[in-house]
């Protein structure tokens, strides 16, 4: 999510990030994507489809100061390489970690 979120956004970021990914990804992605989420400046609105290979994704996102989430995407398999799908479900759905955002995800085309 990182790679398409620089390679769409036209900037470059490094990340190097130390966790206990010998157990599984979830807390360091969530810090990552905590620590992401404060040092890119996002102007208050945002949306965005994102035609794949496989798939068209919509995504908008509203900094508003109020938390939503809208998360409407299933993922067919449980691993793609060695990341848990599971964990983007548990970081965006169960532990919705950012107060001030409006964040909605629809799959559009399966």
């Amino acid at each position: 999510m990182l790679d398409q979120l620089v390679s769409h956004g036209l900037f470059d970021v490094h990340v190097k990030a130390v966790g206990d990914i010998h157990i599984d990804d979830h807390h360091t992605n969530e810090d990552v994507a905590l620590a992401t989420g404060t040092a890119i400046p996002i102007n208050r609105f945002g949306d965005f489809s994102a035609p794949l290979h496989e798939a068209l994704v919509h995504v908008s996102l509203d900094l508003s100061g109020r938390p939503h989430l809208g998360y409407d995407l299933h993922i067919p398999t449980q691993r793609v390489g060695t990341y848990d799908t599971q964990v983007s479900f548990a970081l965006y759905v169960l532990e919705f970690p950012y107060p001030s955002i409006t964040l909605l995800c629809t799959l559009i085309l399966p």
